[in-house]
């Protein structure tokens, strides 16, 4: 779905190899996971331009292999993870300095006023 050399399956595939590192850097680690450039830089910039958005406040909904955005309240880069469905996505958890398969309800229950935007895709508009 998303316009990338990887498919969503393999940007998943990509994603489950990673454990480590991309503290602040969550636009990087999904961008890396579809093996596309930098285009823009924030997380919420990436959401204003996509063409493409799926807004929804049910992590279930979410398919798998797709960008997820979250708005976190004095984050103004904002929030992206890949989504795996059932509601889980692979995140970048920069407080740990790893990147974890999270439940996306618990992410966006972390921090009060915390919503879950959406899913795009396209990542880089």
């Amino acid at each position: 779905m998303v316009n990338a050399t990887r498919t969503g399956k393999e940007a998943i595939a990509w994603g489950n190899t990673v454990h480590k590192g991309y503290v602040g850097l969550c636009l990087r680690f999904v961008r890396h996971a579809f093996g596309v450039g930098n285009l823009y830089p924030t997380a919420t910039k990436s959401w204003e331009m996509a063409k493409k958005k799926h807004k929804t406040s049910d992590p279930m909904s979410i398919p798998a292999g797709v960008p997820v955005h979250i708005y976190v309240p004095n984050l103004p880069a904002g929030h992206v993870a890949l989504s795996v469905g059932n509601g889980k996505m692979r995140s970048n958890l920069s407080w740990k300095g790893t990147v974890e398969t999270v439940d996306i309800a618990w992410y966006v229950g972390l921090k009060r006023g915390s919503k879950l935007l959406g899913w795009t895709e396209d990542l880089n508009g």
